[in-house]
C-alpha cells in the first residue's frame, strides 16, 4: 500500500514514542511553520509559480490545517502562560542583544547593526530584524497586511508560548520601556527556534550509524523520507513516485548489506580455517613460554657473570686508587726532597760558569721531561685505546661464547652433567649417530690467559671444529632424509586431495539431484495446488448454479401459483359474466340459448386447456428440482 495516498502532513504521523528532545523540538517547529503557513495561505499569493487559484489554494490550506487539529503543539499544551524569563533585567537584555547581533551577523544581515541600535530600536529597525529572522524559517513569505497585524498571526502559527502578552500597541511602540522587553524576548525565542531548525537540517538527530542498531537506522530512514515528502507536500509538488524511490533505496541497501555480510562471512570462514589448520595458540604460547623461561635463566646467569666482573672491576679500581694515593705520597716526598735540595743549592757558593752550566743542564732536563711527558701521554693514550679495544674484543668473545653455549644447548651437544667426573658419553640426539662426543663443560673465557689455548676453556681447533663438521654432515644427512619423507608425505597428501576432490564431485552431483528433486516436488506441489484451486472454483460455480436453479424454481413456482390464481380469478369473472349473460338471456331465451351453449362449451375448453397447461408447467418444475437434487448429491452438496 502506498505511504502517500492521503494528503496529510507526513510529520503529523509521528507517534509520541518518537518525541525525544530533538525530534519533538523539530516536529513542533515544523508544525509551527506549517500551521503559520496554513493560517495565512489564503491571504497571500503563491510564490511557487504553479498557477493555483486562490480558491484552490484555500481548499489545500484547509485540508492541510486539518492534519494539526488532532495533535496540538507541545509548546502550546505544556508551555507556561506567564513570562518566566527576567526580561526586565538589564544584564539579561544586554546578553540577549549580543546573541541577537551575533545571530544576525552570522546569517548575513544586509544592514549595519550594533548594540546601540537595539537599546531600544526604532520601529523600522525592529521590522527589518524581524523580517530577516523570520525569513530564515520561511523565505517565500509575503507580508500582505499591516506589519502589526501580521506579527501576532505569525507568532500564533509558530506556537510562541507568550503570544498573548504581545499586542499591536507593543509592535507599534516597540521602543517604549514596557514594550521592548517583551519584543526582545520574542526575538530571542525566534532566534533559538531558527538555530534549532538549522541544526536539525545540518546534523543527524539520530544515533551514529556505527552503533549498527537496525531499529534506529530504520527510524532515521523513515524520518528522512517523511521530511522529503513534507517538503514536497508543502510546495504542492507530486510525491506519488517517492514510494518507488524508497523501495528501490531499501532494495539497494539490502543488497549492499547482504554483500557485506557475505564478505564478512568469507573473512570469518577464512580466519576459522586458518585457526583450525594451524597449531593451537595455547600450545604455541606454552612453547614460547618455555623458551622465555630458558632465556630468563640464561640472562640470570649472564647477570651473575656481569656481577662477578663488576666486583673484579671494583677491586681493580680500588687497587688503582690506592696506587694513585701511594704515587701522590711519593710525589709529595720527592717535592720535599726537591725543596731541600734547592735550599741546599742556594746555600752553596756557585760560580757564574757553574750557574750557566746548570741552567743549560736544567733546560736540557726540562726538555727531556717534556719529551718524556709527551711520550708518556702518547703511551697512556695508546694504552687506553688498546685497553678499550681489548675490552670490546673480550666482550665480543664473551658474547660469542654465550651464543656458542646457547646453540650447544639447543643442538643438545652439551651434556647436562657438567661435573668433571662425568663419564664420556654420546649426546642424546635421535637425529644423529653416536660417534660425536658431547661437551662436558660450557665454553668459558679466561681474560688473564697469556696464550690462546689458555684463554678458552675448550680446544676450538682440534675439538670443537671437527665435532661441528661431523654435526654438519649428520644434519645434512638428516635434512636429506626429512626431505625424502616430506616428498612421500606430499605425494600421499596429493592422493588424499584427489580422493577428496572426487568425493566433493560426488557430493555436488548429489546436491544437484536433490535440487532437481526439490524443483520437481515444487512443480508437483504447484500443479496440485492449481488443480485444487480449479476444483474449488468449479465447486463454487456448481454451488452458485444450484442456488440459481433453486431460486429459478422458486420463481417459476411462484409464477405458476400466480397464474393459477389469476386463472381462477378470470374463471370466477367469467362465471359472473356467464351468470349475468344467462340472466339476460333468460329474457330472450329463444334468441340466446344457442349462443349461451356455444359460449359455455368454448369457456369449458379454454379452462381445460389452461388447467392442462398449468399441470405440465408444475410437473416440469418438479422435474427440474429433482434433477438439481440429484446433481447436488452427485457432487457432494447437501440441499435442504
Amino acid at each position: 500500500m502506498s505511504l502517500l495516498k492521503q494528503p496529510t502532513n507526513p510529520l503529523a504521523m509521528m507517534t509520541p514514542s518518537h518525541s525525544s528532545n530533538s525530534i519533538g523540538g523539530l516536529t513542533t517547529a515544523m508544525d509551527a511553520l506549517s500551521v503559520s503557513r496554513d493560517s495565512r495561505g489564503s491571504e497571500r499569493t503563491s510564490v511557487a509559480g504553479n498557477g493555483i487559484s486562490a480558491s484552490q489554494r484555500a481548499m489545500g490550506i484547509s485540508r492541510r490545517s486539518s492534519a494539526y487539529s488532532s495533535r496540538p503543539s507541545l509548546a502550546a499544551s505544556t508551555g507556561p502562560t506567564k513570562e518566566v524569563r527576567p526580561i526586565r533585567d538589564k544584564q539579561w537584555q544586554n546578553s540577549a542583544i549580543r546573541n541577537l547581533i551575533s545571530f544576525l551577523v552570522q546569517m548575513g544581515y544586509p544592514e549595519s547593526i550594533n548594540p546601540k541600535m537595539l537599546s531600544p530600536p526604532t520601529q523600522k529597525d525592529f521590522q527589518s530584524v524581524f523580517r530577516f529572522t523570520y525569513m530564515q524559517l520561511d523565505p517565500t513569505y509575503n507580508y500582505t497586511k499591516k506589519f502589526e497585524e501580521e506579527v501576532p498571526a505569525i507568532l500564533k502559527g509558530l506556537r510562541y508560548p507568550f503570544v498573548e502578552q504581545i499586542t499591536k500597541n507593543h509592535i507599534i511602540s516597540v521602543g517604549t520601556m514596557h514594550a521592548w522587553p517583551h519584543m526582545l524576548a520574542m526575538l530571542t525565542w525566534l532566534v533559538e527556534l531558527v538555530m534549532c531548525v538549522k541544526e536539525m537540517e545540518n546534523e543527524d538527530i539520530f544515533l551514529d550509524n556505527e552503533t549498527e542498531d537496525e531499529a534506529v537506522i530504520a527510524e532515521k530512514e523513515f524520518f528522512e523520507f517523511l521530511q522529503r515528502s513534507y517538503h514536497r507536500f508543502m510546495s504542492d509538488d507530486s510525491y506519488e513516485d517517492m514510494d518507488d524511490d524508497l523501495a528501490q533505496q531499501k532494495n539497494m541497501e539490502s543488497a549492499e548489506r547482504l554483500e557485506k555480510l557475505k564478505n564478512d562471512n568469507e573473512i570469518l570462514s577464512k580466519e576459522l580455517r586458518d585457526l583450525t589448520s594451524k597449531e593451537p595458540p595455547l600450545k604455541e604460547a606454552q612453547g614460547h613460554h618455555g623458551i622465555l623461561l630458558s632465556d630468563k635463566g640464561k640472562f640470570m646467569k649472564y647477570i651473575d657473570h656481569l656481577e662477578e666482573k663488576k666486583e673484579k672491576l671494583i677491586a681493580a679500581n680500588a687497587s688503582i686508587t690506592e696506587e694513585i694515593q701511594q704515587k701522590e705520597m711519593q710525589l709529595k716526598i720527592l717535592a720535599q726532597k726537591k725543596e731541600d735540595l734547592s735550599n741546599q743549592v742556594n746555600e752553596q757558593p756557585i760560580s757564574v760558569e757553574a750557574v750557566k752550566e746548570m741552567k743549560s743542564q736544567i733546560d736540557q732536563l726540562r726538555k727531556s721531561v717534556r719529551e718524556l711527558e709527551a711520550s708518556t701521554a702518547n703511551l697512556r693514550t695508546k694504552s687506553w685505546d688498546n685497553e678499550l679495544k681489548i675490552t670490546k674484543k673480550v666482550d665480543n668473545l664473551e658474547m660469542l661464547a654465550k651464543q656458542f653455549n646457547d646453540l650447544a644447548h639447543e643442538l643438545r651437544i652439551l651434556s647436562d652433567d657438567t661435573s668433571l667426573n662425568a663419564p664420556t658419553q654420546t649426546f642424546n640426539n635421535t637425529l644423529f649417530s653416536g660417534d660425536v662426543r658431547p661437551l662436558i663443560t660450557e665454553l668459558e673465557l679466561n681474560i688473564h690467559g697469556t696464550r690462546v689455548e689458555k684463554v678458552f676453556s675448550l680446544d676450538l681447533k682440534n675439538g670443537i671444529k671437527p665435532m661441528l663438521a661431523k654435526l654438519k654432515q649428520q644434519y645434512n644427512k638428516a635434512l636429506f632424509n626429512a626431505q625424502e619423507e616430506s616428498n612421500s608425505l606430499q605425494e600421499a597428501l596429493d592422493n588424499l586431495t584427489d580422493q577428496n576432490a572426487e568425493r566433493l564431485d560426488e557430493i555436488e552431483a548429489l546436491k544437484s539431484r536433490i535440487i532437481k528433486t526439490d524443483q520437481k516436488f515444487e512443480e508437483m506441489k504447484q500443479s496440485t495446488k492449481l488443480k485444487t484451486s480449479n476444483m474449488n472454483a468449479e465447486i463454487e460455480a456448481l454451488e452458485q448454479k444450484v442456488s440459481f436453479m433453486r431460486k429459478e424454481n422458486e420463481s417459476m413456482w411462484d409464477d405458476a401459483i400466480k397464474r393459477e390464481t389469476q386463472a381462477k380469478a378470470e374463471f370466477e369473472k367469467f362465471e359472473r359474466q356467464v351468470e349475468a349473460t344467462r340472466k339476460q338471456m333468460l329474457l330472450s331465451m329463444h334468441d340466446s340459448l344457442s349462443y349461451v351453449v356455444e359460449f359455455r362449451q368454448t369457456v369449458t375448453r379454454e379452462l381445460e386447456d389452461l388447467l392442462e397447461f398449468f399441470d405440465d408447467d408444475f410437473k416440469e418444475v418438479l422435474k427440474m428440482e429433482e434433477d438439481g437434487r440429484r446433481y447436488a448429491d452427485s457432487i457432494g452438496v447437501k440441499i435442504d
